[in-house]
Protein backbone atom coordinates (compact mmCIF):
# COMPACT_ATOMS: atom_id res chain seq x y z
CA UNK A 1 0.00 0.00 0.00
CA UNK A 2 1.49 3.02 -0.74
CA UNK A 3 2.35 5.42 2.41
CA UNK A 4 -0.53 7.76 3.33
CA UNK A 5 1.27 9.17 6.23
CA UNK A 6 1.67 13.16 6.03
CA UNK A 7 5.15 14.24 5.01
CA UNK A 8 7.51 15.25 8.01
CA UNK A 9 7.44 19.14 8.03
CA UNK A 10 10.62 20.72 7.21
CA UNK A 11 12.95 22.10 10.39
CA UNK A 12 12.91 26.09 10.45
CA UNK A 13 16.49 27.53 10.41
CA UNK A 14 16.75 29.86 12.99
CA UNK A 15 16.78 33.09 11.85
CA UNK A 16 19.40 35.58 12.38
CA UNK A 17 17.32 38.00 14.82
CA UNK A 18 16.51 35.10 17.17
CA UNK A 19 19.75 34.35 17.72
CA UNK A 20 20.67 37.79 18.20
CA UNK A 21 18.11 38.01 20.63
CA UNK A 22 20.01 34.85 22.35
CA UNK A 23 23.11 36.65 22.62
CA UNK A 24 21.46 40.00 23.91
CA UNK A 25 19.63 38.25 26.35
CA UNK A 26 22.95 36.38 27.88
CA UNK A 27 24.73 39.66 27.95
CA UNK A 28 21.80 41.32 29.41
CA UNK A 29 22.20 38.45 32.15
CA UNK A 30 25.68 38.63 32.14
CA UNK A 31 25.33 42.94 33.21
CA UNK A 32 22.69 41.74 35.31
CA UNK A 33 25.28 39.81 37.44
CA UNK A 34 28.33 41.96 37.63
CA UNK A 35 25.51 44.40 38.50
CA UNK A 36 24.58 42.52 41.54
CA UNK A 37 28.11 41.46 42.48
CA UNK A 38 28.52 44.88 42.53
CA UNK A 39 25.26 46.07 44.77
CA UNK A 40 26.19 43.58 47.17
CA UNK A 41 30.13 45.10 47.67
CA UNK A 42 28.22 48.51 47.74
CA UNK A 43 26.09 47.10 50.60
CA UNK A 44 28.87 45.78 52.55
CA UNK A 45 31.00 48.71 52.72
CA UNK A 46 28.12 50.74 53.59
CA UNK A 47 27.71 47.71 56.59
CA UNK A 48 31.08 48.68 57.41
CA UNK A 49 30.79 52.55 58.06
CA UNK A 50 30.66 54.13 60.87
CA UNK A 51 28.12 57.69 61.88
CA UNK A 52 30.27 59.80 60.09
CA UNK A 53 30.23 58.10 56.97
CA UNK A 54 33.86 56.33 57.63
CA UNK A 55 34.83 52.55 56.62
CA UNK A 56 36.53 50.45 59.26
CA UNK A 57 38.11 47.28 59.85
CA UNK A 58 39.50 45.72 63.29
CA UNK A 59 42.12 46.91 64.81
CA UNK A 60 45.67 45.34 63.76
CA UNK A 61 48.98 45.84 65.34
CA UNK A 62 52.10 46.32 62.85
CA UNK A 63 55.61 46.88 65.02
CA UNK A 64 59.21 47.84 64.01
CA UNK A 65 62.32 48.66 66.42
CA UNK A 66 63.41 51.25 64.14
CA UNK A 67 62.36 54.87 63.60
CA UNK A 68 59.25 54.26 60.90
CA UNK A 69 57.32 52.14 59.23
CA UNK A 70 56.25 52.25 55.61
CA UNK A 71 54.40 50.95 52.77
CA UNK A 72 55.88 49.80 49.22
CA UNK A 73 54.72 51.71 46.63
CA UNK A 74 50.50 51.51 45.70
CA UNK A 75 49.50 51.30 41.81
CA UNK A 76 45.61 51.30 41.90
CA UNK A 77 44.64 50.36 37.61
CA UNK A 78 41.52 51.53 37.06
CA UNK A 79 41.00 50.41 33.24
CA UNK A 80 40.46 53.72 32.12
CA UNK A 81 37.26 54.38 34.40
CA UNK A 82 39.02 56.67 37.05
CA UNK A 83 36.59 59.51 35.81
CA UNK A 84 33.69 57.25 37.19
CA UNK A 85 35.26 56.90 40.16
CA UNK A 86 34.43 59.79 43.11
CA UNK A 87 36.04 60.31 46.00
CA UNK A 88 33.12 59.41 48.35
CA UNK A 89 31.91 56.39 45.67
CA UNK A 90 33.11 53.65 48.06
CA UNK A 91 33.19 56.03 51.68
CA UNK A 92 35.82 57.74 53.28
CA UNK A 93 38.89 56.23 54.76
CA UNK A 94 40.58 57.16 57.92
CA UNK A 95 43.41 55.93 59.73
CA UNK A 96 44.03 55.63 63.44
CA UNK A 97 47.68 54.88 64.85
CA UNK A 98 48.22 54.61 68.58
CA UNK A 99 51.77 53.59 70.08
CA UNK A 100 51.57 50.92 72.75
CA UNK A 101 54.00 53.37 74.61
CA UNK A 102 51.34 56.15 74.46
CA UNK A 103 53.45 58.39 72.28
CA UNK A 104 52.18 60.64 70.11
CA UNK A 105 52.31 58.70 66.48
CA UNK A 106 52.60 60.87 62.80
CA UNK A 107 50.82 59.28 60.60
CA UNK A 108 51.45 60.31 56.52
CA UNK A 109 49.93 59.60 53.11
CA UNK A 110 52.58 61.33 50.52
CA UNK A 111 53.65 60.17 47.09
CA UNK A 112 56.54 57.80 47.01
CA UNK A 113 59.20 60.13 45.86
CA UNK A 114 58.45 62.16 49.11
CA UNK A 115 58.19 59.54 51.19
CA UNK A 116 61.61 58.65 50.25
CA UNK A 117 63.19 61.65 50.72
CA UNK A 118 61.41 61.89 54.18
CA UNK A 119 63.22 58.84 55.66
CA UNK A 120 66.35 59.41 53.54
CA UNK A 121 69.09 58.04 55.94
CA UNK A 122 66.91 56.54 58.52
CA UNK A 123 66.57 53.26 59.31
CA UNK A 124 62.79 52.36 59.07
CA UNK A 125 60.83 48.78 58.17
CA UNK A 126 58.68 48.34 54.74
CA UNK A 127 55.82 45.92 55.06
CA UNK A 128 55.84 43.65 52.06
CA UNK A 129 53.00 41.44 52.79
CA UNK A 130 50.07 41.12 54.98
CA UNK A 131 47.72 38.09 55.33
CA UNK A 132 44.46 39.15 57.56
CA UNK A 133 43.38 35.90 59.05
CA UNK A 134 45.41 35.39 61.19
CA UNK A 135 46.81 38.76 61.18
CA UNK A 136 50.46 38.50 60.22
CA UNK A 137 52.74 41.47 58.35
CA UNK A 138 56.13 40.33 57.15
CA UNK A 139 58.77 43.33 56.89
CA UNK A 140 62.12 44.55 55.04
CA UNK A 141 64.46 46.30 57.35
CA UNK A 142 66.50 49.62 55.47
CA UNK A 143 69.13 50.59 57.71
CA UNK A 144 69.90 53.77 58.70
CA UNK A 145 72.81 55.48 56.57
CA UNK A 146 76.24 55.78 58.09
CA UNK A 147 78.07 58.80 57.85
CA UNK A 148 82.04 58.86 57.05
CA UNK A 149 83.04 60.15 61.07
CA UNK A 150 80.94 56.92 61.87
CA UNK A 151 82.56 54.60 59.65
CA UNK A 152 85.92 55.82 61.18
CA UNK A 153 84.91 55.04 64.54
CA UNK A 154 83.90 51.79 63.72
CA UNK A 155 86.92 50.76 62.26
CA UNK A 156 89.22 52.30 64.99
CA UNK A 157 87.14 50.11 67.72
CA UNK A 158 88.78 47.18 69.38
CA UNK A 159 85.52 45.35 69.78
CA UNK A 160 81.90 45.11 68.94
CA UNK A 161 79.10 43.84 71.15
CA UNK A 162 75.99 42.36 69.35
CA UNK A 163 73.01 42.03 72.02
CA UNK A 164 70.31 40.24 68.83
CA UNK A 165 70.64 38.47 65.75
CA UNK A 166 68.61 41.12 64.36
CA UNK A 167 71.41 43.69 65.03
CA UNK A 168 74.04 41.82 63.41
CA UNK A 169 72.22 41.74 60.30
CA UNK A 170 71.48 45.68 60.43
CA UNK A 171 75.25 46.01 61.15
CA UNK A 172 76.58 43.98 58.44
CA UNK A 173 74.11 45.54 56.28
CA UNK A 174 75.33 49.21 56.92
CA UNK A 175 78.75 49.00 56.74
CA UNK A 176 79.66 45.37 55.24
CA UNK A 177 81.75 42.33 56.76
CA UNK A 178 85.08 44.51 56.52
CA UNK A 179 83.76 47.29 58.27
CA UNK A 180 83.49 44.84 62.09
CA UNK A 181 85.94 45.73 64.40
CA UNK A 182 88.45 42.49 65.25
CA UNK A 183 86.61 41.49 68.26
CA UNK A 184 83.06 40.07 68.19
CA UNK A 185 81.18 39.39 71.26
CA UNK A 186 77.86 38.29 71.46
CA UNK A 187 75.08 37.67 74.00
CA UNK A 188 74.28 34.14 73.63
CA UNK A 189 74.37 30.89 71.15
CA UNK A 190 71.56 32.54 68.94
CA UNK A 191 72.88 36.02 68.10
CA UNK A 192 76.71 34.42 67.55
CA UNK A 193 75.19 31.36 64.92
CA UNK A 194 74.18 34.63 62.83
CA UNK A 195 77.20 36.44 63.54
CA UNK A 196 78.85 33.03 61.77
CA UNK A 197 76.60 33.50 59.11
CA UNK A 198 78.27 36.60 58.00
CA UNK A 199 81.51 34.82 57.74
CA UNK A 200 82.59 36.52 61.61
CA UNK A 201 85.05 35.14 63.67
CA UNK A 202 83.08 35.08 67.22
CA UNK A 203 85.55 36.00 70.24
CA UNK A 204 82.99 36.57 73.11
CA UNK A 205 79.93 34.51 73.49
CA UNK A 206 78.44 34.94 77.30
CA UNK A 207 77.34 32.23 79.28
CA UNK A 208 74.78 33.87 81.04
CA UNK A 209 72.15 35.66 77.72
CA UNK A 210 72.07 38.99 79.23
CA UNK A 211 73.52 42.68 79.00
CA UNK A 212 75.05 42.36 82.02
CA UNK A 213 76.65 38.51 80.96
CA UNK A 214 77.67 39.94 78.24
CA UNK A 215 79.77 42.41 80.03
CA UNK A 216 80.78 39.98 82.61
CA UNK A 217 81.95 37.93 79.36
CA UNK A 218 83.67 40.70 77.80
CA UNK A 219 85.85 41.52 81.02
CA UNK A 220 86.61 37.63 81.68
CA UNK A 221 88.13 37.61 78.11
CA UNK A 222 90.05 41.14 78.41
CA UNK A 223 91.60 39.28 82.28
CA UNK A 224 92.92 36.81 80.42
Amino acid sequence: MPDTSPPASPRRRRSAGRIAALVAGGLAALVALLMLAAGGALLWGNAQKDHDGYLHTGTDRFHTRTAAIATDNLDVETGGASDLLGHDLFGKVRVRAESHTGKPVFVGIARTAEVDRYLRGTAHAIVTDVDTSPFTAKYRTVPAAVTTEQRAAIVGADVITFTSSSTVDRFVDAVGADGVPPVVACIGPVTAATAREHDLTVDVEAKVHTVAGLVDALVEWAST
